[in-house]
């Protein structure tokens, strides 16, 4: 309820509804590219959700038993799931058009888009069990069945993640507590160190930024708590047109860009040669290491309204 209220905490926030509804109408746009973008969303969610159902059970990955494990768990699930589906039962039916929602949805899945059904997807072959075989035997065995796997594959994580908590203790102590590490240590340690430079780094920004501004950016939210500013999404995935539109009829004044990326706008850092044409001023931002972390662009309205002007249809679908 709070991202369907827009999070008015949050300045400038948009739900994940506001964020779906231009890119499922544009889908069904004779003219439109979407029906490729959606195909590749579709192949992107299905190889994502065996690596988010793994890290949900166990809270790592990258570790071929736990992963084996839960991968057949999850063919398991699935299956008894579509098996109970073809009988009409509502909780299975439930489970699977959730799922076909995450398939289609334009962010990658992860293991929190799974909490609403986890439970009931986790228990299909129980009560598939309890059908078949009737609700005492079928209960017995099945429970006996689903617990002692997912027993094994607990304590597998747990030995996992104790062993990866104590050698960030001992070599890298800023790290222990953060989840990033524990999802996926090799790139988990990189992106905690980016993180923690961009927090400095936006805050420091900010200060460009006057109080009525309006910042876009590839995470907006992230951006707004730590700079106490106006932020919305900035899409840049669709191209230059829709992208310039976009922010023309969001009011931003500001554009920032960093190593922070999303599915909508996944070139990070190597956008800004495509749009600095657009701004009037640009202000670079270093790291610890003296590398470059983020740039803040200072829009220029007119040159946006000229590209406005330009890519007329692409302006439409940005507005519809």
């Amino acid at each position: 309820m709070v991202w369907l209220e827009k999070i008015h905490f949050i300045p400038g926030a948009e739900s994940y509804i506001q964020l779906l509804i231009p890119i499922i109408k544009n889908t069904f746009d004779s003219n439109s590219s979407n029906w490729v973008t959606l195909w590749e969303v579709l192949k992107l969610n299905m190889t994502a959700l065996p690596m988010a159902w793994n890290h949900y059970l166990t809270l790592s990955s990258g570790n071929f038993l736990t992963g084996a494990v839960s991968f057949i768990y999850l063919v398991l699930c699935l299956s008894a799931m579509l098996v109970r589906c073809l009988s009409k039962r509502l909780d299975a039916l439930y489970v699977l058009f959730y799922l076909l929602i995450l398939f289609i949805w334009p962010f990658t899945i992860n293991d929190r888009f799974l909490h609403p059904v986890a439970f009931l997807l986790m228990v299909q072959p129980i009560l598939y069990v309890i059908t078949q075989f009737g609700e005492s035997n079928g209960q017995r065995y099945g429970i006996f069945a689903i617990l002692t796997m997912l027993t094994a594959t607990a304590i597998w994580a747990d030995i996992d993640i104790w062993r990866k908590r104590e050698a960030a203790v001992r070599d890298m102590p800023q790290i222990a507590n953060a989840y990033h590490y524990y999802h996926q240590p090799g790139k988990g340690v990189t992106q905690v160190k980016g993180y923690s430079s961009q927090q400095v780094i936006i805050r420091e920004s900010a200060k460009l930024v006057g109080k009525e501004e309006i910042v876009a950016t590839a995470k907006a939210p992230f951006f707004a708590l730590l700079s106490d500013r106006h932020a919305v999404n900035a899409y840049s995935r669709r191209g230059l047109g829709y992208f310039a539109c976009d922010l023309y009829q969001k009011n931003a004044t500001w554009l920032y860009l960093s190593g922070v990326t999303t599915y909508s706008s996944p070139e990070g850092l190597a956008l800004f040669d495509k749009v600095k044409f657009l701004s009037e001023q640009q202000f670079f931002f270093r790291d610890d290491d003296k590398q470059l972390a983020g740039i803040m662009l200072k829009l220029d309205r007119t040159k946006l309204a000229n590209e406005t002007r330009r890519f007329k249809q692409e302006c439409r679908k940005a507005s519809s």
